[in-house]
């Protein structure tokens, strides 16, 4: 922009010249004339005929001033394609305005602006109405979607209350129940004694017939006493014995006699009394018979009342019940497809901020700064001033301040996760200079994000899903597996565009089962031990490798319908090697060498990306062909880390993210395949198509990785050389990250 500023300006100057010479504006004629004529404005066109006629000259310097014109309405439309790829529903507004002064400076006649521009402008100007049409979309949308959330929420909310009311009723009847258990409980006591009483009542019973029994025994005994003293006293008035004198005799017979009546009349009375009591015995029993008979029908009665109302109560609770299945299957797939809303307005969301994002954080100082020479301006730009004093305004998806800690930062991670089990790759790299907290970052950012996706994983997926990891790492144009002690470069295939490619063979590279975030975290403790790194003049443990740290979630679920959906999905995390001028290198040469090498390399590649180019230099290091793949079909995001004890280094840094964010691509390939029980997979989206098993099954612990078929791929498989040679690597040592 410094080169078109100067040309405003001096056109300015060459005008203001002729209109205080002629208290006129200049004309057209004379404005080509003076732009002719001013050396420093034009020393191109100075140039081109320096010995031709006046009418040949006047002709290239007129086509000369329309190549300015040109290039000025180029690099507006350039400015115009880089905001609208910035451009979000929250920003609308800021953007609008942006777009309209944009338009304003566009269609303003310039001196130097012919009449053959006017299409390009009226286009321009279509083009921006086209934006603000969409950006006004949009934000409908959002309030359509909103309000259907609340709809959801309040109708969610009622469906609640109802189960709770109707919970209340079921409490209610069961205290009922249980009363009429307890009453039913008591009335079974009543006639278990009412039996006992009817038992007693038998046993008295019997005790009476034996006592009559016995009674009339007695009577028996006394009857035949009586008749043995009858035939005593028959035998007594026999004709005497001369020997005995009649008056005894007489008088033996009347004390017989009166005897004999006294022991009838005692007996006669013992039998009256036994047949009273006999008779008392029988109207007791009688009654207690008659009093059980009632006490039995009572509860009988009862019984069969009870009856009823159990059954009663069976069927309002089986009602009930009912209803209550029915309402939670209705809140469930409320609740389902509110789920699904969410996820798809998150996915909205994330696709309305671009495929590649480009984010800064912003380091604290070490010690204390004399002046503050990073500003941040409304979160996403900062302004910097250089060691001249020079302001510079970089623009950013997200800008962190120092005091902004991890848990801030994986805030806004978190929702590009949630495209990841969706089916979309996702790429995060981590770019800046030595010390500037880059694997501080990423090794923070690791450890959450897996916690996340292993939580939502299990929640949503229950156990069909599996998930496997792979670490390697880029030093000097070699490959290794992090894995392996053993320093052994790998080969790896030119066939190979990622770290998940369509056949194992092209990156013969160990992978590992993980099931938890512990095994995840001791899967990088491993690899640290691996990691190359070493001692630089600005980090005692400078990272001087790209280290790839990769993770394939593969998950499957059977929907209603019978169909077994299948997501697969890379997540790759990239911790590049420190950049670091080689003026500040005293040893270690050929090392930093490299890596710069390689770092200009990725630096042509989003070059290429940003301005459309046919061809992308995917292929010129072994670090752009290893991202070919996340680049071409996945969402991507950079991490710049800057540190404000490091400034020139932290304005290059800014400088890159500047590249990210002119990016353009197409919508990502989503890997989601869906396919019935003996049916052939179909594929829901663009991207890689895997024949999947019949049913789901979790694979087994050590089971490699499963094999994909990629979609096309932007950029050009043609290969050039690397553009650093690789070197001993001297005095380098093995350390963690």
């Amino acid at each position: 922009m410094s080169g078109k500023k100067t040309l405003k300006e001096q056109f300015a100057a060459i005008r203001a010249r002729e209109t205080g010479k002629s208290g006129r504006p200049p004309t057209s004629n004379e404005q080509e004339q003076d732009i002719t004529e001013a050396p420093v404005a034009q020393p191109e066109a100075a140039k081109l005929n320096p010995h031709g006629g006046a009418g040949k000259q006047s002709g290239e310097q007129m086509r000369a001033s329309l190549t300015i014109a040109r290039t000025e309405q180029r690099n507006n439309e350039n400015e115009l394609q880089s905001i609208r790829r910035r451009a979000t529903v929250s920003h609308a507004q800021q953007n609008r305005s942006i777009f309209s002064r944009l338009a304003r400076q566009t269609t303003t006649p310039q001196a130097e602006i012919r009449a053959d521009l006017a299409p390009e402008i009226e286009q321009l100007s279509y083009k921006l109405d086209s934006q603000n049409e969409i950006l006004r979309t949009l934000g409908e949308n959002t309030d359509k979607y909103t309000e259907d959330n609340r709809v959801l929420s309040r109708a969610v909310d009622e469906s609640i209350a109802k189960a709770k009311e109707y919970q209340a009723k079921v409490h209610e009847q069961t205290l009922l129940i249980a009363r009429l258990e307890s009453e039913l409980a008591t009335v079974k006591a009543k006639a278990g004694a009412l039996q006992t009483s009817n038992e007693t009542c038998s046993v008295d019973k019997i005790s009476k017939d034996e006592m009559i029994s016995k009674l009339f025994r007695e009577l028996t005994e006394s009857n035949r006493q009586l008749r043995e003293s009858e035939e005593a006293r028959a035998a007594a008035l026999q004709p005497p014995s001369p020997s005995i004198d009649a008056a005894h005799i007489q008088s033996i017979r009347i004390k017989d006699s009166a005897a004999d009546k006294e022991e009838i009349t005692i007996l006669n009375s013992k039998v009256s009394a036994l047949e009273e009591e006999l008779h008392a015995a029988k109207v007791q029993l009688k009654e207690l018979t008659l009093k059980a008979r009632q006490m039995a029908e009572n509860h009988a009665k009862e019984m069969a009342e009870l009856t009823e109302v159990k059954d009663d109560l069976a069927i309002d609770m089986a009602c009930m019940k009912q209803s209550l299945i029915s309402q939670k299957e209705a809140a469930e797939k409320q609740l389902e497809e509110m789920g699904i809303l969410v996820k798809k307005l998150k996915l909205e969301l994330i696709e309305s901020k671009g495929n590649f994002r480009s984010w800064l954080r912003i380091r604290p100082p070490q010690g204390t700064l004399g002046k503050q020479p990073i500003f941040i301006k409304g979160g996403d730009s900062v302004e910097v001033l250089d060691r001249h004093g020079t302001a510079k305004t970089f623009k950013f998806d997200r800008v962190f301040a120092p005091e902004s800690n991890n848990a801030v930062v994986f805030g806004d991670l978190s929702e590009i996760l949630e495209a990841a089990l969706q089916g979309y790759d996702i790429t995060i790299l981590a770019y800046g200079q030595t010390g500037s907290g880059k694997t501080y970052t990423m090794s923070a950012m690791l450890d959450m994000a897996m916690e996340q996706i292993f939580t939502q994983l299990a929640k949503s997926y229950e156990s069909d899903y599996s998930v496997q990891g792979r670490c390697i790492e880029v030093y000097e144009q070699k490959v290794y597996d992090l894995f392996k002690p053993a320093r052994e470069q790998l080969k790896v295939s030119t066939d190979c565009s990622g770290m998940w490619p369509i056949r194992d063979q092209l990156l013969q590279v160990h992978t590992a089962p993980l099931s938890s975030l512990e095994s995840v975290q001791e899967m990088v403790q491993e690899v640290n031990k691996n990691r190359t790194s070493g001692q630089t003049a600005k980090n005692d443990t400078s990272s001087r490798s790209h280290m790839f740290l990769s993770f394939q979630v593969k998950a499957s679920k059977t929907e209603q319908s019978g169909a077994i959906t299948t997501t697969r999905s890379g997540i790759t995390f990239i911790d590049l090697a420190g950049s670091e001028s080689l003026k500040n290198v005293t040893d270690r040469v050929s090392e930093t060498q490299a890596i710069n090498a390689e770092l200009s390399a990725l630096r042509s590649v989003l070059t290429s990306m940003g301005t459309n180019q046919s061809r992308i230099p995917f292929r010129d290091t072994q670090l752009t062909r290893l991202l070919q793949d996340g680049f071409t079909t996945g969402k991507v995001l950079f991490i710049q880390a800057a540190s404000l004890g490091e400034l020139e280094e932290s304005i290059h840094t800014m400088d890159f993210g500047g590249l990210v964010s002119k990016v353009t691509q197409k919508k990502p390939a989503k890997n989601v395949i869906t396919a019935f029980a003996g049916t052939e997979p179909v594929a829901a989206g663009e991207g890689r198509t895997t024949p999947m098993p019949k049913t789901p099954t979790k694979p087994a612990a050590g089971t490699p990785s499963m094999p994909s078929t990629r979609g096309a791929r932007g950029g050009s498989r043609g290969g050039a050389s690397g553009r650093s040679t690789p070197t001993p690597r001297g005095g380098a040592k093995k350390s963690g990250v």
